[in-house]
Formats: structure tokens, sequence, C-alpha cells
């Protein structure tokens, strides 16, 4: 039974490692595509609003 929850343990460490080091990647890859989003010109305002409204009914 100890040598069980010694494989646990590690494995349960190495899936929060895993997890913290993929949630922030997936963060910084929002940022980025913010960023990259805010520079891409649109030819109205108008537009700009109806590509919003379609991104919240996605999500």
């Amino acid at each position: 039974m100890n040598q069980d929850q010694a494989t646990y343990d590690a494995f349960s460490k190495a899936m929060e490692f895993w997890s913290k080091l993929w949630r922030q990647n997936y963060e910084q890859s929002l940022a980025f595509w913010a960023m990259m989003g805010q520079s891409v010109p649109r030819a109205s305002a108008r537009e700009l609003a109806a590509e919003a409204e379609s991104m919240k009914s996605k999500t």
C-alpha cells in the first residue's frame, strides 16, 4: 500500500505540473492572439461589432 501511495503522489505532482504549464501556455496564447486581433484593421466599427457579436454567440 505504501508503494502505491508513493506512485500516486508522484503521478499527482507530475499531472499538476503539466496542467499548470498547459494553462500558462494557453493563457499566453490567448493574450498573444488578442493583441494580434487588435492590430488587424477593420473597414468599419460596424464590421468589428458584428464580428464581436458572432464570437459571443459561439461561446
